[in-house]
């Protein structure tokens, strides 16, 4: 699977989805969110990545590292430039090379591809939702590493931060 092409295909569909459904539609799967935070978010998720690999930061980026995303129509343009820069730099980059991440471990620019791409398509399925039109299935091999990545990478980190109490 080719994570940076993933990444380029569901963010081209994001941004459509985004530019079809208007800023002001509302998320449904995310409550108080709207297409324009959620543009602006995953914006602001793909500066940040884009600084750690390119620059290979071992420690997250400061807040005045990002640029500022407008929250008017100039957003889908904005959100175009960042997705084209963080695919040139992910295609670019040596995937073994180091970068800081917030898994704990794998410091490696790998890791930002397979989450990017993964970050992208959940966040084009929000959009395409939001539209109202059709919703694109996701690609089975994707599926399988996002489901993958979700059991081995997101909920350990997620458990040891919130550390949830069970009862029977």
């Amino acid at each position: 699977m080719n994570h940076v092409e993933t990444l380029r295909l569901e963010g081209t569909r994001l941004s459509a989805a985004a530019r079809a459904a208007g800023l002001e539609a509302p998320i449904e799967h995310c409550p108080g969110w709207t297409v324009g935070r959620l543009l602006g978010h995953t914006g602001k998720v793909l500066q940040r990545t884009n600084l750690c690999v390119a620059d290979g930061l071992m420690a997250p980026p400061a807040e005045d590292a990002f640029v500022s995303l407008p929250r008017d129509e100039a957003l889908f343009d904005a959100f175009d430039e960042i997705l084209s820069a963080i695919c040139e730099t992910l295609r670019s980059c040596d995937p073994d090379a180091p970068s800081w991440n917030f898994s704990g471990e794998n410091f490696k620019n790998g890791f930002w591809q397979r989450r990017m791409a993964h970050e992208v398509e959940i966040h084009r399925w929000d959009a395409q939702n939001a539209a109202g039109g059709a919703i694109d299935a996701f690609h089975d091999a994707s599926a399988v590493d996002g489901i993958d990545e979700l059991l081995t990478v997101l909920m350990p980190i997620l458990s040891s931060v919130k550390n949830p109490t069970l009862s029977s």
